[in-house]
């Protein structure tokens, strides 16, 4: 949740009549807080925008539109941008996981991080080729690592696939996370 202040004069009556967002994990509202009249009129509204616990993880940009009664100018619809990060409960790094280049037959590991915001563990990870080998190990209650070891069959080409994080944080839910490689051609 974060507050902005929005200052207008001008208009005696001027107002800010409605906030318009099309991100359905904000919500905007704008409440008056402070009127002067004169011969200019001063106005000042508290803007106040909150993201829904249900935002996916990551970074967002968006705009808020605040639509106020002054329709004779470009002032009716006034952009206000909003952007944040959003962060994920649990983390993989990194992601997606690059490995080295492989000659045929030959075979490459590497290592991913899964941390916690709090305490966790790593139930299971499956992946969806049979030449990788995936091994958790439990650093601390908050870090496990994952060794990746792929080991290349004869055929060269690109390796796309993907790996499946199980932890005890949400059961019902897989991180997933892209493996890219390569086995190079053999030699002649």
């Amino acid at each position: 949740r974060q507050k902005v202040t929005v200052d207008y004069a001008g208009r005696r009556d001027w107002r800010i009549e409605r906030v318009e967002c099309k991100n359905p994990h904000l919500t905007a509202k704008a409440v008056e807080t402070s009127r002067t009249e004169g011969t200019v009129s001063y106005v000042s509204y508290s803007l106040e925008v909150t993201l829904s616990n249900q935002a996916p993880a990551g970074f967002f940009r968006d705009q808020l539109t605040l639509v106020t009664n002054d329709a004779r100018t470009q002032a009716s619809r006034v952009p206000v941008p909003v952007e944040g990060v959003v962060a994920s409960a649990i983390s993989v790094s990194p992601s997606p996981l690059l490995l080295p280049a492989v000659d045929p037959g030959g075979s490459v590991a590497k290592q991913l991080a899964v941390r916690g915001q709090s305490a966790f563990k790593v139930v299971g990870v499956r992946c969806d080729d049979d030449r990788m080998e995936c091994s958790i190990r439990q650093v601390s209650d908050r870090l496990s690592l994952i060794r990746v070891a792929f080991t290349a069959g004869n055929a060269p080409g690109k390796v796309q696939r993907m790996i499946y994080i199980k932890t005890d944080h949400d059961p019902d839910r897989e991180i997933p996370v892209a493996v890219h490689g390569r086995v190079m051609a053999p030699e002649p």
